[in-house]
């Protein structure tokens, strides 16, 4: 603990405006202070130090009484600081993180739970002052960001109800009850859907799916929580599948990279790009970045482009990807993908051909 939080939490509270009496029947002599600072803190500072801090902290802690005799207390109710539940910094740090965007990697239940550690996490930094890691805590927010590798997009909603719902009935293992509506259903409005079996949440850079199992089939579907439009907990037990594995279905199976084909030897020609900025192939991306773990590069002899082979499985987004690099990845293999970007190529040539009407 840093000597100001231990101060804090040692110093009976008596409001700034209590009579004089009170505050020096409740504050408590300087030399208390100093028993209690030697018991809590590893390496005691000096007399010196604890009074400076003392001296310091005026918008905290206010004494009565002559020099000797005084008596000190707080101004403000930190008691948050002097329970068996306070925060260190660090801990207060980290629990403030979690509490930065709309959708957690956690149920509402939970998050509504950790309110009280939000409380005191905030109570904790909101003591900082410059120099210490509380205060390094309170602007680390601003030092750090995450950004896709893609275009930026504004994602739908959720709504808060409906998240609450979904992740209730995963945390307890319920079934579910929800209205889903497609794209294509906005004119017919939502269909209803009783999951017996839903398995988890995946955020797919900022989408949510709901992976539900149909235990007739044994069929994994998948569900954007944002077409979401009512969810509601059922009492029944979820009919569980032990041999489920979240991490698995998503990376093995691939199931988010959409409609996954069997798996393939892809081999790519890696050129310069040279719109909109020139890239040489040394500086493209996937002479830093892998496809897969077998993935192999050889360097045309004058190094000005490289063929790459790696085992993947062909989908809407691999197929996306490449288009997106389309200047400077020459598919090579298999036959069938080169033509199917050769017909596209084809149909773009014929569209560019011409003005645009």
């Amino acid at each position: 603990m840093e000597l100001r939080e231990v101060l804090l939490s040692a110093l009976p509270f008596v409001d700034h405006a209590a009579n004089a009496s009170e505050k020096a029947e409740k504050g408590i002599r300087f030399s208390r202070i100093r028993e209690i600072v030697n018991a809590r803190m590893d390496e005691p500072p000096h007399e010196r130090t604890i009074r400076r801090h003392l001296s310091d902290m005026t918008g905290y802690v206010d004494k009565v009484g002559g020099t000797r005799a005084s008596r000190w207390f707080k101004t403000v109710d930190t008691d948050m600081l002097s329970t068996q539940d306070h925060l260190d910094t660090n801990l207060a740090i980290a629990v403030l993180s979690l509490d930065r965007s709309p959708y957690q990697s956690l149920p509402s239940a939970v998050m509504a739970g950790l309110e009280p550690a939000f409380k005191r996490a905030r109570a904790r930094l909101s003591l900082a002052h410059e120099g210490t890691l509380a205060r390094a805590g309170v602007d680390w927010k601003g030092k750090i960001v995450r950004m896709d590798g893609t275009q930026p997009l504004i994602f739908p909603l959720i709504d808060a109800d409906v998240y609450r719902q979904v992740s209730d009935a995963l945390l307890h293992d319920r079934q579910l009850s929800f209205d889903y509506q497609k794209p294509e259903d906005e004119t017919t409005g939502s269909k209803r859907y009783e999951a017996r079996s839903p398995l988890g949440i995946v955020n797919r850079a900022g989408v949510f799916y709901l992976v539900v199992n149909w235990p007739e089939t044994g069929e994994k579907r998948l569900f954007r929580l944002d077409r979401i439009k009512r969810a509601q907990v059922l009492p029944h037990a979820a009919e569980r599948d032990a041999s489920f594995n979240l991490d698995a279905y998503v990376r093995t199976e691939q199931a988010l990279h959409f409609f996954p084909e069997a798996e393939v030897q892809l081999k790519l020609r890696i050129h310069a790009s040279s719109a909109p900025h020139e890239r040489s192939a040394a500086q493209h991306m996937l002479n830093e970045f892998m496809l897969h773990t077998d993935q192999k590069i050889k360097w045309a002899s004058d190094r000005r482009s490289f063929e790459l082979t790696a085992t993947v499985k062909p989908s809407v987004m691999l197929r996306r990807f490449l288009h997106s690099q389309s200047d400077s990845i020459e598919v090579l293999e298999p036959a069938s993908l080169r033509e199917e970007f050769a017909a596209r190529a084809r149909l773009m040539a014929a569209r560019y051909g011409n003005a645009p009407e």
